[in-house]
């Protein structure tokens, strides 16, 4: 069964964003309708409303079981690239029961597998010793942008990992930990790049 009420709040924005109108306001609101909405997890929602349109309840558990196995296979992919197969897998059964108690159709579904291939992106540059594969979280925190606010968490996750080796290089020179700052901050630009613009930076200070 459906158990997350929020659902059927998210499927009323779909619904409004496929007639073509982007939520902007607290529409649904009976008394505070016009109040400015600066960001929604739009794609999410129109998503989401698609995919009751389509299937009914079985499209929303669908593509729920797809975001949840997209995020633990990145998982195990960002394992693999420096451990065996047994670790790995290890994590990945510690991964599951932390995910289970939170597998319910909300946007941050999108978040744990973004937050899956950002490691992922980074273990490659450790073992590369090349900040290059970071580049690849740039059009990765656009598109999330789009889905859920917490694409900010990437963006502190590339930060974390750069300056953590501009302070004492491990895996990469102090020149490709400046690499991988400058994309870090294309990284950072990126989450403006959906219909809200400034309005999800707005929606996080407020």
């Amino acid at each position: 069964p459906i158990y997350e009420p929020d659902l059927w709040w998210h499927l009323a924005h779909g619904r409004e964003n496929v007639s073509g109108h982007i939520v902007r306001t607290n529409l649904f609101s009976f008394n505070y309708g016009d109040y400015r909405q600066r960001y929604t997890s739009w794609l999410f929602d129109t998503g989401s409303f698609a995919a009751w349109r389509i299937a009914g309840p079985v499209g929303i558990q669908a593509g729920q079981a797809l975001l949840l196995t997209a995020a633990l296979l990145m998982l195990f992919a960002a394992c693999r690239v420096r451990a065996p197969a047994w670790s790995a897998g290890a994590v990945l059964g510690i991964g599951f029961f932390i995910l289970e108690p939170r597998a319910i159709p909300r946007p941050h579904l999108v978040s744990f597998a973004g937050l899956a291939a950002c490691t992922w992106l980074s273990e490659r540059a450790m073992a590369r010793r090349t900040a290059a594969p970071l580049w690849w979280t740039v059009p990765l925190i656009a598109g999330w942008s789009n889905f859920h606010v917490e694409c900010v968490f990437g963006v502190l996750l590339l930060a974390l990992f750069s300056t953590a080796e501009l302070i004492r290089p491990s895996w990469l020179t102090r020149r490709e930990a400046w690499k991988a700052l400058w994309i870090t901050t294309v990284a950072g630009l990126a989450t403006m790049l959906n219909p809200y613009g400034w309005g999800l930076g707005a929606y996080l200070y407020e």
